[in-house]
């Protein structure tokens, strides 16, 4: 007979979120990248100066987030699984909250997990329950914080099988959120490593001809000959200058 596995929603853990992270885009990159393959000096100032307010730039953001959620479920799932801990990660959803005030981003995940899973749960739990004991400490209450939650390992929220802490939404974050940091593997880890992996998916052309576009700037023969017109007119008001000018000797 086939051994049934579970499933159960819940957050990824050790993910840092996007705002004033090591994930916040660095927009230092995309500017270099913009000066270095727009030849026009001009252009590629102009492009700096508006990339914020592109729709190219939207699309970077977005596209930014998908890889760096992506990669990083990867991470924790290879990490997991590779220990026996869960068969595999699928990522749902990313939310974001409003203000950054009391929360950051969080990913939003479906955990699929067998039997055999459940029991390197409970087995690495047994080995290490007096850090598992302090990690709970968190959920404690104190000045500014009102928890929602045990912290107590042995209360009946905590005991790890199917029916409480690994069908729990929150719960099954938090404990493998345990065993990885028991396991030396923490946010700046896991977070350096995706880093590494991801970048910033930048349409050099895309972003010049919404650029242009919008600013009305003039490239190409039209630029040569807008340069010529002014310069003729520079010339002009210069003559102009001249003829009026009075000379005063001493």
């Amino acid at each position: 007979m086939q051994k049934q596995n579970f499933k159960t929603e819940s957050w990824l853990p050790q993910f840092p979120g996007f705002y004033e992270s090591i994930f916040d885009i660095d927009y230092s990159s995309i500017e270099s990248d913009i000066k270095e393959l727009i030849e026009d000096e001009k252009l590629a100032e102009l492009c700096i100066e508006e990339f914020h307010y592109t729709e190219e730039s939207s699309r970077v953001w977005e596209n930014w987030k998908k890889q760096v959620v992506r990669k990083f479920n990867s991470a924790v799932e290879s990490i997991l699984k590779e220990n026996g801990f869960i068969e595999k990660i699928v990522v749902q959803n990313l939310y974001s909250p409003k203000e950054y005030n009391f929360n950051t981003d969080s990913i939003n995940v479906e955990y699929e997990f067998s039997e055999d899973n459940v029991k390197a749960i409970q087995d690495y739990i047994r080995e290490n329950f007096a850090a598992w004991e302090k990690y709970l400490l968190k959920y404690k209450s104190r000045d500014g914080f009102i928890s929602f939650h045990d912290y107590f390992a042995d209360s009946e929220e905590w005991i790890i099988d199917t029916d409480h802490a690994l069908s729990d939404s929150h719960n099954m974050g938090s404990v493998l959120e345990f065993i990885l940091e028991n396991m030396d593997l923490d946010d700046y880890y896991l977070s350096s490593w995706v880093l590494e992996n991801c970048y910033a998916d930048l349409d050099i052309e895309a972003l010049q001809k919404e650029v242009i576009e919008k600013t009305g700037y003039k490239t190409g023969l039209k630029k040569t000959i807008a340069d010529f017109i002014d310069k003729i007119k520079c010339l002009k008001y210069l003559a102009l200058f001249q003829s009026h000018q009075i000379i005063v000797s001493i």
